[in-house]
């Protein structure tokens, strides 16, 4: 699990920045607040914070807190806050992106100002209940943080927003624990999961059935052989469902497609378009001994003359490799042979 808190804080001494916090002074301003949030113990996780609109203002005071009901927050957590009018709220709205796509998270936010008729609902993408009520009573103990639970969506980006409960909105931050992603799977690569059900009966992969692929089980460990994989034609988080014959489990599949980015195909400074006989060979090794890795056939273009994603079959050949790359078309004739980067299509 990974920890990421936030303090969204004003500009007075002795509660602008929190240690193990990322800390946020201006409510003005929009755009990436933090382009490389670190966790509680100070490593950066690549999870990035956006603001989307800006709020009204900033404010706080030292005495408006004294305790907290929270161990993962200090006093000084509720001393400060950023604040949202009618005007503002809809826009003013901060975004986490670079999460592990299909993970469980939970978010604990609070919006603390000591003044009873200032209530906040909270949202957040994905998660439940929406809206969670935070009740910001008239005191310098601050109520319980309120907790939403969810699952970060496809695009790895949690938005949090608020509405007015009465006439104004208070964020003082939250902390945001989240499961890491699932190990990445190399498509057509033998992998294995763990499950908490009993012996599995049935399973499927983004909607296929792929219990044919499974090669054993032992105790909690499934495995399944590389072609369970192999209907997958671009990376992405899918959903692998099994089920025992009495309950089922929804586990986060992580599959990486490696290949080639589309290519133009061009001849003479005109795009060629609509061929269906256009052939890749892929050579890796060094000028001089290289070798053939595969030959790739029958590659079609569109009418702008683009070719689309090519798949890498070769396991060995993995995201970020560079190869050489011959192509022609019998059609058109000529071709042409230049390196090419390999990344996740």
């Amino acid at each position: 699990m990974t920890i990421i808190r936030v303090n969204l804080h004003d500009n007075v001494n002795g509660r602008n920045n929190i240690a193990t916090f990322n800390n946020v002074e201006s409510a003005i301003g929009t755009g990436v607040l933090v382009a490389d949030c670190l966790d509680i113990t100070g490593v950066a996780t690549g999870v990035t914070l956006a603001r989307n609109g800006n709020f009204t203002a900033n404010g706080g005071n030292s005495g408006i807190a004294t305790v907290s009901p929270d161990a993962d927050f200090p006093p000084e957590f509720f001393q400060g806050y950023h604040y949202a009018n009618s005007t503002d709220v809809a826009g003013a709205t901060l975004t986490h992106g670079n999460l592990p796509p299909g993970a469980a998270y939970t978010l604990k936010l609070a919006g603390h100002s000591s003044s009873a008729d200032r209530d906040t609902d909270f949202f957040a993408t994905g998660g439940s209940p929406s809206p969670a009520f935070y009740d910001n009573i008239a005191s310098t103990t601050p109520t319980t943080p309120v907790t939403i639970t969810g699952t970060v969506p496809g695009n790895g980006e949690i938005t949090i927003s608020t509405a007015l409960y009465t006439l104004y909105s208070f964020v003082n931050g939250w902390q945001l624990e989240y499961a890491d992603g699932p190990t990445p799977i190399r498509k057509s690569s033998t992998f294995d999961v763990e499950t908490t059900l009993g012996t599995i009966t049935t399973a499927t992969l983004n909607s296929v059935n792929v219990f044919d692929h499974i090669t054993g089980q032992v105790g909690t460990t499934l495995s399944f052989e590389g072609a369970a994989t192999d209907e997958i034609t671009t990376s992405g988080a899918y959903d692998l469902v099994l089920g025992d014959g009495t309950g089922t489990e929804t586990i986060t599949v992580q599959v990486n497609v490696v290949g080639l980015a589309s290519f133009n195909i061009n001849k003479d400074g005109a795009d060629q378009g609509s061929l269906t006989d256009v052939e890749f060979i892929i050579l890796t090794g060094a000028a001089g001994s290289r070798a053939i890795n595969q030959q790739i056939t029958g590659i079609t273009t569109t009418a702008g003359g683009d070719t689309g994603a090519i798949e890498i079959t070769d396991t060995s050949l993995n995201d970020g490799d560079t190869v050489m790359v011959a192509q022609r078309s019998d059609t058109v004739g000529g071709g042409a042979f230049h390196p090419a980067t390999l990344g996740l299509i």
